[in-house]
């Protein structure tokens, strides 16, 4: 059914999306586009056996569906010249969040029919998913009827999105999604990741620091830390994390938060908190007693 040019069909007295799985092909050709920031996917549409023959089919039924004389439709089936041996192909994109900039389409791996999702958010990640060669299918959702102009050409086209894509392979994971973990990772020695703020002047009372957190009046130190006189000594590198948050409160020795987060190298928490470290919240001083 077309209503205000949404498309949908009627189950049960509700109006749905329609969704269509391909059947399993193969990427012997064509691919994911290499344009960068390009969410773009060009899929071979072979012909080798029959349920590959049956969704041509079904895609060209639904092309003739919309090919209407007076209106300029471009099909979903796309086909090549003559004179190229490679198969009809569409191109589609995954569905893309502008606002998180990130890939939202959803994706697995299929390992002796074992279903894993996997996480897959960029270009690089989709070229890496999809290796030469690998069999895969996916789940599409047909939205709307849109109409498009490029200059004087004005056409009409189906919204069509690939909402599920699925690989069979032997891997459980991503090399890309493992560097762009490594990469949020945080080493708080390195000064080129973490801003130097300066020295923080405390005195001892009653086995707990105070801090001078106003440096009109250095000599009346004011912020409680809870952490006592012997976990520290004169000069050292201290790390407070969530300052505004938290005043200094949350007050490390450089060495032994460096060592938390790397005993828990993927989503490093603060130890007390167990809120995310992260380089915008995390701040490095030297303790110099007073």
């Amino acid at each position: 059914m077309l209503e205000s040019d949404f498309i949908f069909y009627e189950k049960d007295g509700v109006n749905i999306v329609p969704f269509i799985q391909s059947p399993w092909l193969k990427l012997n050709c064509y691919g994911p586009s290499r344009i960068p920031d390009c969410y773009l996917f060009k899929i071979p549409l072979n012909l080798d056996n029959d349920e590959e023959k049956q969704f041509h089919n079904l895609l060209s039924d639904i092309d003739k569906m919309f090919d209407k004389k007076d209106d300029t439709y471009r099909s979903i089936i796309n086909k090549n010249f003559d004179d190229d041996p490679r198969p009809d192909f569409l191109i589609k994109p995954f569905k893309y969040n502008h606002f998180e900039n990130k890939i939202i389409s959803k994706f697995f791996f299929n390992n002796n029919n074992v279903r894993t999702k996997i996480e897959v958010e960029t270009t690089d990640d989709v070229r890496e998913y999809f290796q030469p060669d690998c069999h895969f299918r996916f789940i599409m959702s047909i939205n709307s009827v849109c109409k498009r102009s490029v200059g004087d050409y004005k056409f009409d086209f189906l919204r069509i999105y690939l909402n599920q894509i699925e690989v069979k392979t032997e891997r459980t994971e991503l090399n890309s999604i493992r560097i762009r973990q490594e990469a949020l990772l945080i080493n708080l020695a390195d000064l080129n990741t973490l801003p130097l703020k300066g020295m923080i002047n405390v005195k001892l009372d009653s086995d707990f620091f105070l801090i001078d957190n106003n440096p009109e009046h250095p000599d009346k130190p004011s912020v409680e830390c809870p952490i006592s006189r012997e976990d520290f000594v004169n000069n050292e590198y201290v790390i407070i994390f969530n300052r505004a948050e938290n005043g200094f409160k949350h007050m490390y020795k450089l060495t032994s938060l460096q060592a938390w987060i790397d005993h828990k190298p993927i989503a490093p928490t603060d130890p007390t908190t167990r809120k995310s470290i992260t380089k915008q919240n995390v701040e490095r001083y030297t303790l110099q007693f007073m």
